[in-house]
């Protein structure tokens, strides 16, 4: 039989025969190009005899007719018949495994500890996706009264919410941006128990648009009624089915946290006056790293940094020994650009506080009676949690010149024209061209274009010129600012915002 022109062969195929002589007779060449479990010879009628002469790729279904191969050939396949008057090799069907689900979409790292490792993938609903996708993790169980999750939440054993709790209200999966589309925004291992609440996406596309998300429970689950239904099938229906994969994520996340301790102090750290005061001696590096204790962490309230690129990541390896106790001010760091390591088997005390960062703490027992956390949170357990919110990851895209640098008008001006905003605001000290000024307002105009104002007015500032900015983590800075109301003209002076942003004291 010649190869097949034009089809799939990955297709099924299926051969109706129906013939009026007395055999039917397999000789010559043998079906190519297809896979042996997916073709089916179906002779029809009864009476006859199926003589094999050849090789025959496929199963031969012939339960009205008797079956001879008196010597030759070999079917690799099924034979199902009335009768085998003599037979000579039948190899067994070997059924090719199916097909994998579609791998896990491409992420821009973040939290950006999270680098390629297999075992963070897992199957969800008849695809692949991966523990990148959830807001928190928990390798043992997720208490919590009141409260909610951003993001979604994956615990391996039990998960119990009060009344109001809610889970993945912040999700944003319409066009899977930023937050990839997922079957189910709550995975439990094992037991679940939930007292009333919302779950999303549910489908409204309120707050935001996208599918609806429901959750997957291995064991038992007593929840309120009107999240009954959102429980819904999943990869595997008994308690605990989940714990393999879990613990390959568990895995993956202790070398992160190995990877991360193991990269040394780039900046010196002195801690006076509740300040802690971070001085960078390269203020163009991506990423800085610094080691606290507990010990350390009683002594400040807040951060300063000095001669720091703005846009940098920043690893806080959290050593010694002991509960670590957050306190006092959050990190002065770009959002989603910061991550807490905390090394070692710990507890962790989150109250009256804000973690601006991830935590990274797959050995640590967390509890926050009180506070937010702003990142992701990797745990061994949480026993008890208020408020844990979405990781607003740094935009990873290149800032650019928009325009050319012109001359001010005559007596100079306060405002710059800049390719971006990026994370600056009302009250940050900023320097460029030799000269050094504060930041009025940070804000987008009407036409899309992104302006400074500044406090007191700009001589000529040169192309390509480094801007470097005063952040202290003592003050709360505005998340947006409005364009403010003024007569003079907005001069086209545009700098050079390619260049790293630095933080100087």
């Amino acid at each position: 039989m010649e190869p097949h022109i034009g089809c799939n062969p990955n297709a099924q195929i299926v051969f109706n025969i129906q013939m009026d002589q007395a055999t039917v007779s397999f000789n010559g060449d043998h079906l190519r190009g297809f896979k042996n479990e997916r073709v089916l010879w179906n002779i029809l009628g009864s009476g006859k005899t199926v003589i094999v002469n050849t090789e025959v790729t496929g199963t031969i279904l012939a339960p009205g007719h008797s079956y001879n191969q008196p010597g030759n050939g070999v079917v690799k396949g099924n034979i199902i018949v009335g009768d085998v008057a003599q037979a000579h090799q039948i190899n067994r069907l070997h059924c090719e495994p199916p097909a994998p689900p579609p791998n896990p979409p491409t992420y821009h790292y973040c939290p950006f500890f999270e680098t390629n490792c297999a075992g963070l993938n897992f199957p969800l609903g008849g695809g692949v996706y991966s523990f990148r996708d959830f807001n928190v993790v928990s390798f043992k169980d997720f208490t919590a009264n009141t409260g909610d999750v951003e993001g979604r939440v994956a615990v391996q054993r039990d998960a119990s919410f009060g009344n109001g709790y809610s889970v993945g209200f912040l999700l944003e999966t319409s066009t899977s941006q930023p937050d990839n589309s997922l079957p189910y925004s709550l995975v439990v291992g094992r037991d679940l128990s939930w007292g009333s609440g919302s779950l999303h996406p549910d489908g409204s596309g309120l707050p935001f648009p996208g599918q609806r998300e429901d959750m997957f429970v291995g064991g038992n689950s007593v929840v309120h009624s009107s999240l009954v239904n959102r429980r819904t099938g999943g990869p595997c229906g008994t308690p605990g089915c989940l714990d393999s994969y879990f613990n390959a994520a568990r895995n993956c996340y202790e070398g992160f946290s190995t990877v991360l301790s193991n990269q040394a102090d780039n900046v010196v750290k002195k801690i006076e006056f509740s300040n802690l005061e971070l001085t960078c001696s390269n203020p163009n590096l991506a990423r800085y790293v610094v080691s606290i204790t507990p010990e350390d962490i009683a002594l400040y309230t807040y951060t300063t940094l000095v001669g720091c690129n703005f846009q940098a990541e920043w690893i806080i390896n959290v050593r010694g020994v002991g509960t670590v106790n957050f306190r006092g001010g959050s990190f002065p760091g770009l959002p989603g650009g910061v991550v807490y390591n905390v090394i070692g088997t710990r507890d962790v005390s989150i109250t009256e506080t804000k973690v601006n960062g991830h935590v990274l703490a797959p050995g640590g027992t967390i509890n926050q009676p009180g506070g937010v956390i702003v990142g992701k949170v990797v745990a061994a357990d949480i026993t008890f949690s208020l408020q844990i919110n979405k990781p607003d990851c740094p935009d990873p895209d290149t800032i650019i010149v928009t325009t050319t640098t012109e001359e001010p008008e005559q007596g100079g001006d306060t405002f710059l024209s800049v390719s971006s905003l990026s994370s600056l605001r009302a009250g940050d000290n900023i320097a460029v061209g030799g000269a050094s000024y504060t930041i009025v307002a940070a804000y987008t105009d009407a036409n899309g274009k992104d302006f400074f104002q500044v406090d007191h007015n700009l001589g000529v500032i040169p192309a390509g010129s480094i801007v470097s900015a005063n952040i202290d983590g003592s003050a709360a800075r505005p998340a947006v600012d409005t364009a403010p109301t003024s007569s003079a003209s907005i001069a086209a002076v545009s700098f050079a915002l390619f260049a790293i942003l630095a933080l100087l004291f």
